[in-house]
């Protein structure tokens, strides 16, 4: 995976959001303007169906889905099916999906699992892979980033993805799974160094080389465990953010399950 540089961080109108091969997100929920809204989702027959949390937007956007802040995070999970991408652009090329750990609170390091697509020269066909990473600024060789490239680990659109991250001590085990094609690929790292904080988690769409129509995307089975208690997404420190251009949005997380366990990103537009 390419990586660059950690981006200098500001205020929270401008602080870059990351991603292994941009940057990183500094947020602070008592500096967003009105805090983070919290609405019960209702169903006028069945009653509560979900609930929504208002999404943020930051410059430059890049993440849509939510991230848990606060605690310190010892483990994290989903699944999610490989979704079907529309090459038709050549300014969008490359998204990925993931879960991960850190990378919220500007801290220099995320340990992150999960799926990718390009776009061959943005008009297709699509290519799938599976890919970790340790990221940070001086990585080490244990925790450089993998593409699972060799034939064992193909994936495809509609495959059923599970991954997960759990810290034991100072041990680091990332695994990813395609239940479709039953394999299993776990990656172990005895010491990270930097070592990583644990000071965030996340479940994300990330917007790469411009946007991929890739539909929508559903994250189902979350869970995480905070200061040694397993819960799930929703939290009272659950932030939703949404990838936006100015007025338009490219990317929206919907509203979180009752059990806060699942929600759906859907795309709305391409990049820029």
């Amino acid at each position: 995976m390419n990586k660059s540089s950690v981006s200098p961080l500001g205020a929270h109108t401008s602080s870059p959001l990351h991603r292994v091969m941009l940057s990183l997100l500094t947020l602070a929920v008592s500096a967003l303007p009105g805090g983070v809204g919290v609405t019960n989702v209702e169903n006028s027959t069945s009653g509560p169906v979900g609930r929504e949390i208002t999404p943020i937007t930051y410059s430059p956007s890049i993440w849509a889905g939510y991230l848990d802040e606060g605690e310190k995070y010892t483990s994290i999970s989903a699944r999610w099916v490989v979704p079907t991408v529309t090459c038709n652009n050549p300014s969008n090329r490359w998204d990925v999906q993931w879960i991960g750990i850190d990378g919220g609170n500007g801290d220099g390091t995320v340990e992150q699992i999960g799926t990718e697509y390009w776009c061959q020269n943005g008009v297709g066909p699509p290519r799938y892979m599976a890919w970790w990473e340790m990221w940070s600024p001086g990585n080490t060789p244990s925790s450089e980033p993998g593409e699972l490239t060799t034939p064992q680990y193909d994936i495809s659109a509609g495959d059923l993805m599970s991954a997960s991250i759990n810290v034991v001590g100072t041990t680091w085990t990332l695994r990813i799974a395609d239940r479709t094609q039953n394999w299993s690929h776990p990656v172990i790292i005895p010491s990270p160094h930097p070592v990583p904080n644990e000071s965030t988690a996340e479940w994300v769409v990330e917007r790469q080389v411009g946007l991929p129509d890739f539909h929508s995307t559903t994250f189902t089975d979350a869970t995480v465990v905070g200061n040694g208690r397993r819960g799930s997404i929703l939290e009272p420190s659950t932030i939703a953010l949404e990838i936006a251009n100015g007025s338009t949005v490219n990317v929206r997380p919907g509203p979180l399950s009752p059990s806060g366990t699942s929600f759906t990103d859907v795309w709305h537009a391409g990049w820029p």
